[in-house]
Order: structure tokens, then sequence, then C-alpha cells
């Protein structure tokens, strides 16, 4: 019996060779395990906050280089809009796209990429030099789709030079 795909399967390759992996995909040992790292301060978190406001952009040096795509980045750009980017853009693109897009800027991370509102939450960074590794979380940002639901997630990179991969990308 052969079956087509399904939520429990990941996605890919991409021509790269990237596959996407969520936390349905059980059957895969490359599936990620669920870790939180809070950084807003209203919950308890250490995060420096980004103060980006409504399409707001800022440009981050990385404490270590981040191979994206056989490219090595030691910068990334944060929007509150939901998505970063290791690359130095000034399009602040607050709706979701096909990917790639010209509407988007390049080298893109889309991990909620939506129309969001700064306000009442915020958007962190931390370096947590212990374990290796750069976090920024968009905690409780208003969908501006329906003006009501309250959007929280986060990045997590792994410096690669800790969090080896047999193409030598991050994590």
């Amino acid at each position: 019996y052969i079956s087509g795909p399904n939520e429990s399967y990941p996605s890919g390759p991409d021509g790269y060779g990237y596959w996407a992996y969520d936390n349905s995909d059980t059957d895969y040992s490359e599936a990620p395990e669920f870790q939180w790292i809070e950084l807003d301060p209203d919950y308890g978190g250490n995060g420096t906050p980004l103060n980006l406001g409504n399409d707001g952009l800022v440009l981050l040096d990385l404490p270590f280089d981040f191979k994206f795509y056989g490219n090595d980045f030691d910068y990334i750009t944060i929007s509150n809009n939901g998505w970063a980017a290791f690359d130095t853009t000034r399009q602040f693109s607050p709706r979701n796209w096909k990917i790639p897009s010209p509407f988007g800027p390049d080298n893109l991370l889309a991990l909620f990429w939506d129309d969001l509102d700064s306000q009442p939450g915020g958007v962190f960074y931390r370096y947590d030099p212990s374990n290796h590794r750069f976090i920024v979380e968009w905690s409780r940002l208003i969908n501006r789709f329906d003006g009501v639901s309250e959007e929280t997630f986060e990045l997590i990179l792994l410096d690669p030079a800790y969090y080896p991969t047999a193409t030598g990308d991050g994590e």
C-alpha cells in the first residue's frame, strides 16, 4: 500500500537539499523537540527589547557565523512582522507571499510572516553563550488580520561550531 504525503511527513527537499520538519513529524529523528526559552521580561524572561514599532526592522550582529544555504552570515535583520532574514533589507513586508517572492527579503526565515502589531507585546533577543544559541522571541503581537489574535513564537539559531551538521549549515 502506497499513500500520499500527509501532515506527519516532512516537506522537501528543496533545491539545496533542506527539509522542513515540524513537531508532527514524529517518525523522523530530525523532527524538532519543543523547547521554549522565555525572553519577554513581563513573563519572567531576560531578553533585550528591540522596540521595533509597527513595520519596524533592526539589523543585529550575530555572535557567531551562521551558514544558511551554504553562505556564511554574521548579521540578521529582524522584523516585527514575524520574519527574520540574513539580509540588510529595508523592505518591511507586512504580508506573507509565496517564497521566493519579490515582495520579501532575500535569505528569509518566515517564522510567522504576517502583518503584526508590536503593541501590547514586543520583540526580544538574547545570546545564550553557555548553550551557544541566539534567540529571538516575538511575544504576544496582535495579528492585524483579525485585530485580536495574539501571536507568540521564537527563533533559535544554534552556533554551527557547537552544533555541527553534515553540510556545515546552521540549525
